[in-house]
């Protein structure tokens, strides 16, 4: 409505033909403050517009976009569901961001900005669909923060009870737009955490942790076959299939079951990128094969053979070439991820044989000492624990 009131009264102003959706979101809101417009859909426009620099890895960009619609909109009555969706919208896909690359402070300052904005909510007749969406979409924001913290077990057990409480809501209850992030999101956070956690060795009371993994994951790639109409459906089923191939590698120790996960999850975020050529669905495709040619090495005791070795190496050089090229704003969580794809590559070339294991080794130590350097990374007991080892047993460290 918004849109059609702006076109008839400045429709001179909208000349330009055949614009792309992105340009038009820019467009709007630069008319809208050229003529001093304050509207919360004008907002969520240049919040559509930030989601787009997002995904063309222009980060500082959209983050400052992200904070300007926030400054806005908290000037705003919140006395409306519409209101309301559009906060949490927002402080979502922006704490979401932030996880992304690793600005873990930002984050955990704008979670604690949220909460109180939900605090004051509670004087207003929320229906009880709409309190299970907030919590779920919150509790998703703090499970995907790393690396993990003391409260991990309890966060779980919440988030565990309000999926369970999300299950026994009608889908139909739930507006549209959070219906994915409510079946999808939640219990693929729930999952991942888990997961992280089993890894490091933080005991999970009173939850059956495998059993409830996997219950996560199947019902998140049910939910997301059964909707293909859903825009979001895709992405969500490749991050199921890929946490479901981290399972059986990193949990059960399965690598012929993960490697078949993982080439599931690679044809489907091969095709959102294929579809989308966004650099930031380039990044899921980098994770996939990452966790692909980790499957040739861990748990590994022996040599691997002359297919396993060009088999991985592919994965890995892939993995490497995508990470070098995204890295273009050195964000401390891309250098990381840069730094995962090296540590892989040296590992593969130490398990290819004695012509190769010099060559490896070279590559361990330049992730150790980058370690050494950036000890806060969140992927620190990783590198100690593969890159760490192998240059200790081998007396490089």
């Amino acid at each position: 409505m918004l849109i059609v009131q702006i076109h008839d009264t400045y429709p001179d102003l909208f000349a330009t033909t055949d614009i792309d959706i992105d340009q038009q979101y820019l467009k709007v809101t630069q008319i809208a403050d050229r003529f001093g417009i304050v509207d919360p859909t004008v907002e969520m426009m240049r919040m559509n517009y930030a989601n787009y620099l997002s995904g063309q890895n222009r980060n500082r960009e959209a983050l400052t976009l992200y904070e300007a619609v926030m400054e806005r909109l908290n000037s705003l009555d919140n006395r409306s569901v519409l209101y309301r969706f559009y906060i949490m919208h927002l402080y979502v896909t922006y704490i979401n961001h932030l996880s992304f690359l690793g600005q873990n402070d930002r984050a955990y300052t704008t979670i604690h900005r949220l909460e109180s904005l939900m605090s004051q909510w509670e004087d207003y007749d929320l229906s009880e669909a709409e309190k299970v969406a907030n919590s779920s979409r919150l509790l998703a924001c703090k499970l995907r923060i790393r690396p993990l913290k003391k409260d991990t077990p309890q966060l779980i057990n919440e988030a565990i009870q309000t999926y369970k409480l999300a299950l026994s809501q009608s889908e139909e209850s739930f507006d549209e737009f959070v219906c994915d992030e409510v079946y999808c999101d939640l219990p693929i956070c729930i999952a991942s955490t888990m997961m992280d956690a089993i890894r490091d060795d933080i005991v999970l009371p009173n939850v059956k942790a495998f059993k409830t993994v996997l219950f996560c994951l199947s019902n998140v790639i049910t939910f997301a076959r059964l909707h293909p109409e859903s825009p979001t459906s895709k992405t969500y089923l490749g991050n199921a299939l890929h946490n479901l191939g981290f399972f059986f590698s990193n949990t059960l120790g399965d690598q012929l079951k993960a490697r078949k996960h993982c080439h599931d999850a690679l044809r489907v975020r091969e095709d959102i990128y294929s579809a989308t050529r966004h650099p930031n669905d380039l990044y899921d495709v980098a994770q996939t094969l990452l966790l692909l040619g980790a499957t040739y090495v861990n748990d590994r005791h022996s040599p691997l053979t002359g297919t396993e070795l060009t088999d991985a190496l592919g994965f890995a050089d892939r993995c490497l070439a995508i990470y070098s090229e995204l890295n273009t704003e050195h964000y401390l969580e891309q250098d990381t991820r840069y730094y995962e794809a090296l540590q892989l590559k040296g590992s593969i070339l130490y398990y290819g044989g004695e012509e190769s294991k010099a060559s490896g080794l070279a590559l361990l130590k330049q992730v150790w000492d980058w370690c050494q350097i950036h000890p806060e990374n969140n992927y620190q007991g990783v590198f100690l624990e593969v890159s760490g080892k192998i240059l200790q047993v081998e007396g490089w460290i």
